[in-house]
């Protein structure tokens, strides 16, 4: 019996053989010991690149959080006697210092996506550290509270 498709003149003239390192080859090559090493190397890089980015942006986190406590304090500080003078003025300095820093701080972070842009880094990679959450720093310089009572007169307490 004759069969008639188009691939049977390819069964009877092919030796079977050819046919089945053709199928191998278009599934694709089995993996070597070379090819898991290089994917581990490439994870452990993507690992440090991406903990390297995560601490930028954490130390910004960190460093806004700052400034504004800072900031926070400063105001308080006018609305009440105390802390007078240096101690006043020394939460204008911190809020400076942290912006200052702050400012370092985002030139690095360009800094390193440029450099991992030049170093072939997949800019996923960046963005997978911008999308996932970032653990929450300690917390910053304690903004005092807004019921503080230090350094008022207690005979004018409103104590309800």
């Amino acid at each position: 019996m004759l069969i008639s498709t188009p691939f049977a003149f390819v069964f009877r003239c092919v030796p079977r053989l050819v046919v089945v390192m053709i199928l191998l080859s278009l599934a694709g090559a089995p993996a070597t010991s070379s090819d898991f090493a290089d994917e581990d190397a490439t994870m452990s890089m993507k690992a440090e690149w991406q903990s390297n980015y995560r601490r930028l942006l954490i130390d910004v986190k960190l460093l806004q959080r700052n400034a504004e406590a800072a900031r926070e304090n400063y105001a308080r500080a006018k609305r009440r006697n105390y802390p007078r003078g240096g101690a006043r003025e020394q939460f204008l300095v911190d809020e400076k210092e942290a912006i200052k820093e702050l400012a370092d701080v985002q030139l690095e972070i360009e800094a390193i996506t440029e450099k991992g842009h030049r170093e072939g880094i997949l800019p996923g990679w960046f963005a997978e550290v911008e999308d996932g959450p970032l653990e929450d720093p300690q917390p910053a310089a304690k903004a005092e509270e807004e019921e503080d009572r230090e350094g008022r007169n207690p005979l004018y307490f409103d104590d309800e």
